[in-house]
C-alpha cells in the first residue's frame, strides 16, 4: 500500500516538474519578445527577423504549456473520479453497518422474548388472526352477492332510458322539419331621399347633363346613404340543394325571378316607376338565352359585358317553347318578327358553383341588385325603370344562372305596336325594324301564363293541412315520450343508487379483510422470529462483523484518494497559470512584430554625408502621406545606440513560488497520509 502511494506522489511531482520546465522555456524566449531598439547594430530587416523568431518561440511555448495543462487536467479528472467512487462506497458501507447493528438489536430482543410462555402467546395470536381472516372473507362473499343483480338492473334501466330519449329525439326532429316550413324570409333596401330625387329629375329630362351628373353623384354614394336589411332565408330555402346552378329547373328559375322582381319592385315603388312582372314566358326566355350562349361557349361574366340585346339569338322554335306563337310577334311596322325587345344584364358570378342552396341564389340576387344600384349604367338602364307609358303594355323579368355561375337579369318590354307606329310617324325609330324596338307579344300567347307582379315583403310560409295534422300529432306524442323519459331516468337513478350502496358494502368488507390478512401475517412472522431466535441472532452478529470490516476497508480506500486528488488539483492550477502566461507572451510578441512591420512600411531612413564635415550626418525621413521633408543633424560620435532594457525576474520568481508550494504540499500530504494509515 505504501509503495503505491509513493508512486502516485512521484508521478504527480514529475508532472509539476514538467510544468515548471515549461515555465522556464517560456522565460527563455522572454528577451526575444522585447522589441530591438539598437538601430546602429541591426538593420530594420534584422530586427524584423528577430521579432519573427520571438513569435515562433512563443508559439512553441504555448504548445508545450497546453500539452502540460492537458496532462494535468487528465490526471485531475482521474483522481477526482477515484475519490468520488471511494466516497460512494464509504457511504454504502456505513449504511450497511448501521442496518446490521439494528438487525442485531432486533434479534437480541426476539431472543429475550423467545420463552415458552412467549411462544405460546404468539401461537394463540396466530390462531385468532386466522379466524378473523376467515370471517372477513365470508363477509366479502355475502356483500358481493347482490352486486351482479344490481349491475344488471342498472344496465336494463339505462337501455330503457336511452330508448325513451331516442323516441323524443325522433319526434323533435319531425317537428323541427315541419316548423321549418313556417320560417320567415326578410330583405329590404331603402334609398336615400337624395338618391330618389336625383333619379326622378333624371327621368324628367334624360338629356339634361346636370341631372345626369347629379344622378351619378347620388349613385356613387349609395353604400353610404342607403339603409339595407340583410337577406334572411327561410329554412326551406336553406335546405333546398342546387345540384347544378347552370341547370335550374323552370320552377327554381321562376322562384328566383319572383324574389328578384320583388326586390326591384320595392325600389321602383320608391322612385315612382312602373313595376316589373313575372310570367312563365319571361322565365323561359332567359333560360333559352343562357342555353344559347352556352352553345356558343360565351361567358358573359368573364367577358365583362354590362348588358346585351338578345334579338339575334331567338328563332321560331325558341319563341314557341316560350309560349309565343311562331312568327306572331308584331313590330310597329306591322311586320312579324322572330324576336322580342329584351336586355340581359350579367351582374353576379359565384366563385364556386358546387354545394349551393336556393338561399345562396337569392342572396346572390339581392347582392347583385345592390351592386347595380352603385353603377350608373345599370341605374340609367332598366333597373329602376320608367313611368307608365301608353305605348308599353308591360315590362317582364327573367332571372337565372349560367353554367359559369353568372346571374342574368333579362328585362323584356312588351310594346303596343300600333301606338309605337303612330308615335314613330314614319321616322326610322329604333333601328328601322331591323332589330330595334316596338315588338308586341300577342295577348293570346302562353307567354303571359301565371303572370304576377311580385312585391318584396317579409313572408312566412303556411303549413298544409297534412303538415298541420302531423305537427299536432307529433306534439302530443312528444308529451307522452317525454314523460316516459322522466320515468325511465328516475328508475335508472334509483337502480344506480342501489348499486352504489351494495358496492359500498363490498368495499367496506374488503377493507376489513385486508386488515385481517395483515394482522395474520404479522402474527405469523412474530411466531417465526421467536422460533428461530438463536439462529437469527447468530446470523445478525456475523453480519455486523462483516459490515464493520467492509466499513474499515472503505474508509481506508477513501483516505488514500484524498492526497493524490489534492496534489493533482494544485498541479492543474499551476499548469493553467503557466499556459496563461505563455499565451500572454505570444500576444506581446505578435504585437511587437506587427509594430515593427508597420513602421518599416511607413518610413524609409536614408543617411547622407553633409558637406566636408565627416563627423556630421544628415538624416532624411520620407514619411508617406506627408509632403514636407524633415531633417535633423546628429553627431556620429554622439549617435544613440539602442540598448535592451534589463529583464526582471518577476515571472521566474512566480513560477518558483508555485512549484515550491506544490512540492511543500506533497511533503505535508505525505505526512498526513502516514498519520491516517490504520
Amino acid at each position: 500500500m505504501m509503495k503505491k502511494q509513493k508512486l502516485v506522489t512521484l508521478a504527480t511531482a514529475a508532472m509539476i516538474a514538467g510544468v515548471a520546465a515549461t515555465a522556464t522555456s517560456i522565460d527563455s524566449v522572454k528577451a526575444d519578445t522585447k522589441p530591438s531598439t539598437d538601430s546602429s547594430a541591426k538593420t530594420t530587416s534584422e530586427a524584423t527577423t528577430q521579432d519573427k523568431s520571438a513569435v515562433s518561440g512563443a508559439q512553441k511555448s504555448v504548445a508545450t504549456a497546453q500539452a502540460a495543462k492537458n496532462a494535468a487536467q487528465s490526471t485531475a479528472n482521474s483522481t477526482a473520479a477515484s475519490k468520488s467512487a471511494a466516497k460512494t462506497q464509504l457511504v454504502k458501507a456505513s449504511s450497511s453497518a448501521d442496518a446490521a447493528s439494528s438487525a442485531q438489536s432486533a434479534a437480541e430482543q426476539y431472543k429475550s422474548e423467545a420463552t415458552s410462555e412467549g411462544i405460546t402467546k404468539a401461537q394463540v395470536a396466530v390462531s385468532s388472526a386466522k379466524s378473523e381472516t376467515s370471517a372477513a372473507q365470508q363477509a366479502v362473499s355475502v356483500a358481493q352477492t347482490p352486486v351482479s343483480a344490481a349491475k344488471a338492473d342498472v344496465a336494463a334501466k339505462s337501455s330503457a332510458a336511452s330508448s325513451a330519449q331516442s323516441a323524443v329525439n325522433t319526434i323533435n326532429s319531425q317537428i323541427s322539419k315541419i316548423e321549418a316550413k313556417t320560417s320567415t324570409e326578410k330583405a329590404s333596401i331603402t334609398l336615400a331621399k337624395s338618391y330618389i330625387n336625383a333619379y326622378k329629375k333624371y327621368l324628367s329630362d334624360i338629356t339634361n347633363d346636370t341631372a345626369r351628373d347629379n344622378l351619378d353623384t347620388a349613385v356613387k354614394s349609395f353604400d353610404k346613404t342607403a339603409k339595407i336589411t340583410d337577406y334572411k332565408a327561410t329554412t326551406a330555402d336553406k335546405n333546398e340543394k342546387i345540384t347544378n346552378v347552370g341547370k335550374l329547373t323552370t320552377a327554381q328559375a321562376k322562384e328566383l325571378t319572383t324574389f328578384t322582381a320583388g326586390v326591384i319592385n320595392a325600389l321602383r315603388a320608391q322612385v315612382g316607376t312602373e313595376a316589373v312582372k313575372v310570367s312563365d314566358g319571361s322565365v323561359k326566355l332567359i333560360q333559352l338565352e343562357v342555353a344559347q350562349e352556352e352553345k356558343e361557349k360565351y361567358n358573359a361574366g368573364k367577358e365583362g359585358d354590362t348588358a346585351e340585346m338578345n334579338s339575334s339569338v331567338w328563332n321560331d322554335a325558341d319563341l314557341t317553347s316560350a309560349g309565343i306563337k311562331s312568327t306572331a310577334v308584331k313590330d310597329y311596322f306591322g311586320k312579324y318578327k322572330s324576336y322580342v325587345d329584351d336586355w340581359d344584364y350579367p351582374l353576379w358570378t359565384f366563385y364556386s358553383t358546387k354545394n349551393l342552396t336556393m338561399a345562396d341564389l337569392k342572396e346572390a340576387a339581392f347582392e347583385a341588385v345592390q351592386y347595380a344600384l352603385q353603377a350608373s349604367d345599370y341605374v340609367r338602364g332598366d333597373l329602376l325603370g320608367s313611368k307608365a307609358s301608353a305605348d308599353v303594355k308591360g315590362e317582364y323579368l327573367g332571372a337565372t344562372f349560367d353554367n359559369y355561375g353568372t346571374l342574368h337579369l333579362n328585362f323584356i318590354i312588351n310594346f303596343d305596336a300600333a301606338k309605337v307606329a303612330a308615335a314613330a310617324s314614319g321616322n326610322d325609330f329604333g333601328g328601322g325594324g331591323t332589330g330595334g324596338y316596338g315588338t308586341e307579344i300577342p295577348a293570346s300567347s302562353k307567354f303571359f301564363d301565371n303572370q304576377t307582379t311580385p312585391v318584396l315583403k317579409s313572408t312566412s310560409s303556411s303549413l298544409s293541412a297534412a303538415d298541420t295534422a302531423t305537427l299536432k300529432k307529433d306534439k302530443a306524442n312528444l308529451v307522452v315520450a317525454q314523460k316516459k323519459v322522466t320515468t325511465a331516468n328516475a328508475a335508472l337513478k334509483s337502480a344506480k343508487a342501489i348499486l352504489s350502496a351494495v358496492q359500498a358494502k363490498v368495499n367496506a368488507a374488503n377493507k376489513v379483510l385486508t386488515t385481517a390478512k395483515q394482522t395474520q401475517k404479522t402474527a405469523e412472522q412474530y411466531l417465526s422470529n421467536l422460533g428461530n431466535a438463536d439462529a437469527n441472532l447468530a446470523t445478525a452478529k456475523q453480519a455486523v462483523i462483516d459490515a464493520q470490516t467492509n466499513l474499515v476497508a472503505a474508509k481506508a480506500a477513501y483516505a488514500k484518494t484524498i492526497a493524490p486528488d489534492q496534489v493533482a488539483q494544485e498541479a492543474l492550477k499551476v499548469a493553467k497559470a503557466v499556459l496563461t502566461t505563455a499565451e500572454t507572451k505570444l500576444s506581446v510578441a505578435k504585437a511587437n512584430l506587427a509594430k515593427r512591420q508597420n513602421a518599416a512600411a511607413q518610413k524609409t531612413l536614408v543617411l547622407k554625408k553633409s558637406g566636408s564635415n565627416s563627423n556630421v550626418q544628415q538624416v532624411v525621413w520620407y514619411d508617406h502621406g506627408v509632403s514636407n521633408r524633415q531633417t535633423q543633424k546628429l553627431a556620429s560620435n554622439n549617435q544613440s545606440k539602442s540598448q535592451a532594457l534589463p529583464q526582471t525576474d518577476d515571472a521566474n520568481q512566480s513560477y518558483l513560488v508555485l512549484i515550491g508550494m506544490a512540492l511543500l504540499s506533497l511533503i505535508g500530504l505525505g505526512t498526513l497520509d502516514k498519520k491516517r494509515r490504520i
